[in-house]
């Protein structure tokens, strides 16, 4: 059948049944002064000034706990450009990834598994490829691969790399090559900001 001719509907079919098959859980969160993440409230009786215990407010939130990784529209259009090992492999990593994050363990075994590969050798194909398109890069150790949060990401991402930031900061060390260059230290923090705004 053409894509033409499948049937024209006015709303959403996927929608029918979606709300009974994703199961939610309500997430429970304390919710303190902005200014003071470890502040706690007292409750005070306003005619002897004496405490008579703390206060907590806690909000509940309904959350869906199903596993989710975020897709990034600005970078992911390579998605098309990658071989069919690439994405079998992406979606391995993905399912690796842990909440905030840059980091993935890849085991070639479960990889073999997960993406019905008899052999290595299209996993190995399919990690360059995606090296090549800037989805991850090798990490340390062989096990260990980052992934590029531009791109794709588990977690809230603003928070994560904001957090990040003056981590890289503290390791940079001013270097200079010669009186008329910038330094390193210059190059690095231009990089940062640019990359962490």
């Amino acid at each position: 059948m053409k894509v033409s001719e499948s049937r024209k509907l006015s709303r959403n079919p996927f929608l029918d049944g979606a709300l009974e098959s994703i199961r939610s859980i309500k997430r429970r969160r304390s919710i303190m002064p902005a200014e003071n993440k470890d502040a706690i409230l007292s409750l005070v009786d306003r005619y002897t000034g004496e405490v008579a215990g703390d206060v907590k407010f806690v909000a509940y939130t309904e959350v869906d706990p199903e596993p989710f990784v975020k897709l990034y529209y600005k970078q992911g259009f390579q998605l098309g450009d990658l071989n069919t090992s690439a994405l079998r492999v992406l979606v391995y990593i993905m399912h690796q990834m842990k909440p905030n994050s840059d980091t993935v363990e890849f085991y070639l075994p479960d990889c073999k598994n997960h993406t019905g590969y008899k052999t290595s050798k299209p996993i190995y194909a399919g990690l360059r490829m995606l090296q090549e398109a800037g989805f991850i890069h090798r990490g340390p150790v062989p096990t260990t691969y980052f992934i590029n949060p531009l791109v794709l990401f588990n977690g809230n991402r603003a928070a994560y790399l904001k957090k990040q930031k003056p981590a890289f900061s503290e390791q940079l060390k001013p270097i200079r090559i010669s009186p008329s260059a910038p330094s390193l230290d210059e190059l690095d923090r231009a990089w940062l900001d640019e990359m962490f705004g």
